[in-house]
């Protein structure tokens, strides 16, 4: 059963790859997806944002993630995430924090983010987030589909 696994992952991994590598279809609408922003942002700023900045939001193209690749990240959030929860490391890093991080505001939130960076090899974390400024660009991108 686990060579069937170990197969299944590695014709995945296989796929993805060749579509990363062949695939140049573009599913994104560049001009519709900047004029939806622009407009919304309208209203809140002195000077519109220009096509430099809005064009850095999205790729114009697809990036498939390796099945492999998606379970090493899951496993490293796991990690971080349990970590995080042991009594000995939140005294550790209480110590040296300020008094308002003591504060716990129940669930970690909708918002967390992992960001990774994918290479050759493992997938390697950049940034932890908690802010929701992927929730808007998530949002404007969903209305155009």
């Amino acid at each position: 059963m686990e060579s069937l696994i170990n197969n299944k992952n590695k014709t995945n991994d296989n796929l993805a790859n060749q579509l990363n590598q062949e695939c140049y279809c573009r599913t994104l609408d560049r001009k519709a997806l900047n004029n939806s922003l622009q407009d919304q942002l309208v209203n809140t700023r002195d000077n519109p944002l220009g096509a430099n900045e809005l064009n850095k939001l999205f790729s114009a193209t697809p990036v498939f993630v390796p099945k492999t690749e998606i379970e090493a990240m899951v496993r490293i959030i796991a990690a971080i995430e349990s970590t995080a929860r042991l009594p000995s490391y939140q005294q550790q890093v209480l110590s040296w924090a300020p008094n308002i991080a003591a504060f716990d505001p129940g669930p970690i939130g909708a918002f967390m983010g992992y960001d990774f960076h994918l290479g050759s090899d493992d997938p390697k974390l950049i940034e932890i987030n908690t802010n929701a400024g992927g929730a808007f660009l998530n949002v404007a991108l969903a209305e155009l589909c």
